[in-house]
């Protein structure tokens, strides 16, 4: 099989990871030649270019590409504010070979804002709060649209963490207050999980366009963080309301539980790490958890 990755960061370099191990092709789209370089050096074969160029020229390199996974971070780029990402695609698909087969959008579980509902899934009306929410819902309305949109899968993800991406934990080591309500839940998800999720939907027929994605189990923010802090052995740990000006400020104030049921059943799909228990363990068992 031969990959395309659109955005080969934290969860696109953990996919290419496992799909190189396999024995596949990875061919990546990047920006810069310094990551060029970092990619390489991990095996994957990569394209210099943006997707926010008009005239991005890839249907040469794309001929036998069969899978395409689009893992770029919900953010402004350019000025265009919400429509990033549905230029980027619309640049994308003029851009690739028509033979491929199935692509995966990364959304968020950002879509859904500051839900009052209680559990939030696919049912669930998507009324996003802050700018990554709505780049996200326009990327996936313009899915919807697309001519070969039976060939797309949207995984809107909740919070994703992992080996090198402990939230906080450089600030808890530093002694620092934690600046996050204590109150509601927090819904995640473990970059290995991630794309063990992604490689089940490359491998078998989708029966929805768009499934919300997380581990299940739903946890208090003040659990989580004290969880954190007993495995790094940081002693008793304060909480301090956060900048309001912030965008974690705005992810901090909803209050919804992911269900990730319909995904679960219909990939036959169990998460390695079933709560924050075991992946946070994992993530403590590596070696060096820096990020914060």
């Amino acid at each position: 099989m031969r990959l395309l990755i659109i955005g080969c960061g934290y969860v696109g370099t953990q996919v290419a990871r496992n799909y190189l191990a396999r024995g596949d092709r990875v061919l990546a789209l990047t920006r810069t030649t310094v990551r060029a370089a970092q990619l390489r050096e991990a095996g994957i074969e990569c394209v210099i270019g943006h997707w926010l160029d008009p005239d991005l020229e890839l249907v040469q390199l794309t001929q036998d590409v069969d899978q395409v996974l689009v893992a770029v971070p919900h953010r402004d780029d350019q000025g265009l504010a919400a429509s990033t990402h549905q230029t980027g695609l619309a640049n994308l698909f003029r851009a690739l070979s028509s033979n491929w087969q199935r692509l995966i959008y990364l959304s968020t579980t950002g879509v859904y804002g500051e839900s009052d509902a209680q559990w939030v899934d696919e049912q669930t009306l998507p009324v996003p709060s802050r700018l990554a929410g709505e780049i996200a819902l326009r990327a996936e309305r313009w899915f919807s649209d697309c001519d070969r949109s039976a060939d797309c899968v949207t995984l809107r993800l909740a919070g994703i963490y992992g080996q090198n991406r402990v939230p906080h934990l450089v600030s808890l080591r530093s002694g620092n207050a934690v600046a996050v309500p204590q109150d509601g839940f927090l819904n995640l998800i473990h970059v290995d999980d991630i794309s063990r999720a992604i490689q089940a939907v490359f491998g078998r027929p989708a029966k929805r366009p768009c499934y919300v994605l997380s581990d299940g189990h739903p946890v208090a923010r003040a659990e989580f963080y004290r969880e954190i802090a007993r495995l790094g052995e940081l002693g008793e740990i304060t909480f301090a309301p956060p900048d309001p000006n912030s965008p974690r400020a705005s992810r901090a104030a909803t209050n919804k539980r992911i269900r990730p049921a319909n995904f679960f059943a219909d990939f036959e799909f169990q998460p390695r790490f079933r709560s924050f228990r075991e992946g946070l363990g994992d993530c403590f068992r590596a070696e060096g958890p820096i990020s914060g």
